[in-house]
């Protein structure tokens, strides 16, 4: 077991519960404005080359798609997550 505070309460296949899940956020570290579609620990490398990518014991970090929909997926901490600037 990791010693990391997950945030949030726990969903399934550690996911975490957060109050902009699903929402358009901002994210500070990357300057790209995203949907919030999990939070959850980035996958483990070793494990992302099998069919089943299997969480990894880090932190969970926020996963983004771009807003319009479809794209590529990216990750970035939590801490640099915002709600956008009206």
């Amino acid at each position: 077991m990791s010693g990391h505070q997950a945030y949030g309460r726990p969903l399934s296949l550690f996911h975490h519960d957060h109050p902009l899940l699903g929402h358009l956020v901002h994210d500070t570290l990357h300057d790209l404005t995203g949907r919030l579609t999990a939070v959850c620990p980035e996958v483990n490398p070793a494990a992302s080359r099998t069919l089943t990518a299997i969480p990894g014991d880090g932190p969970p970090v926020a996963w983004l798609r771009p807003p319009q929909g479809g794209g590529q997926e990216w990750t970035t901490p939590l801490d640099h997550i915002r709600e956008p600037k009206p």
